[in-house]
């Protein structure tokens, strides 16, 4: 009886002593990780995401939110170990979804419509980063957004009576001429940093904010008719950097 319960001390003991040594692997491991993220000091990769964006002005919003996605490279260099700038180059979709439900119209009456611009953003951020938290850092990011208006299209949605069925119809119209080329807004967001190997996987949810009115009035016509237009969008990015 005695051995025995001998034997079970020494495997109690054995099996404590493994599970020790096993978390202080991971924990060096995550150490490394964590390690390498700030001693690396310059990333660049893909990254790309996915938005929910809205038009705006002086009489609130101008429809409801519209889905959007991005896609494109940044580059990144952390200045000091909770300090870093990045600079990303995506294109993007933003826009207004007017769109009523074409479930609750009757054949051949106007559905609603889409707002949809196709765009060139140039985010310069400001990773401002909190003490280290398990194997990843968390971050507030702060900057301007520089956009570029590539190409502006309305879609309008109906119903169409074709003989005893009624189809959905879409129609794409170019809107160009009714949207400045340049744009400029303010990010603010939260994201984090995550040590994967030789990798940097970096995530984020950040608020845009848009300074700069983006319909020339001039020449609008149907798609947005009050002045002061800006955009305002959620958007959740996540990027991986070599």
């Amino acid at each position: 009886m005695k051995s025995r319960s001998a034997i079970s001390q020494v495997l109690r003991g054995g099996g404590l002593a493994l599970l020790f040594s096993t978390i202080l692997s991971f924990s060096a491991l995550a150490q490394g990780d964590i390690d390498q993220l700030t001693a690396k000091s310059f990333y660049f990769g893909p990254k790309g995401g996915i938005n929910l964006s809205n038009i705006a002005n002086d009489s609130g919003p101008a429809g409801l939110a519209r889905i959007g996605y991005s896609g494109g490279g940044f580059a990144y260099y952390r200045i000091i170990p909770l300090v870093a700038a990045s600079v990303e180059v995506q294109y993007l979709q933003l826009g207004s979804n007017r769109h009523f439900g074409i479930s609750y119209i009757d054949a051949g009456e106007d559905a609603g419509s889409n707002i949809l611009t196709h765009n060139i953003d140039i985010p310069v951020l400001a990773n401002v980063y909190a003490p280290v938290v398990g194997n990843f850092q968390p971050k507030l990011l702060v900057g301007p957004a520089f956009t570029f208006n590539l190409y502006s299209e309305n879609i309008s949605y109906q119903y169409l009576n074709i003989g005893p069925t009624v189809f959905p119809a879409v129609t794409r119209e170019n809107r160009s001429s009714e949207f400045n080329l340049f744009e400029t807004a303010l990010l603010v967001g939260v994201g984090a940093d995550i040590p994967l190997a030789n990798l940097l996987i970096t995530a984020d949810l950040r608020y845009r904010q848009g300074f700069t009115n983006v319909t020339d009035i001039v020449n609008s016509s149907s798609a947005i008719s009050e002045d002061n237009n800006i955009f305002r969008a959620w958007q959740l990015t996540v990027g991986v950097g070599f």
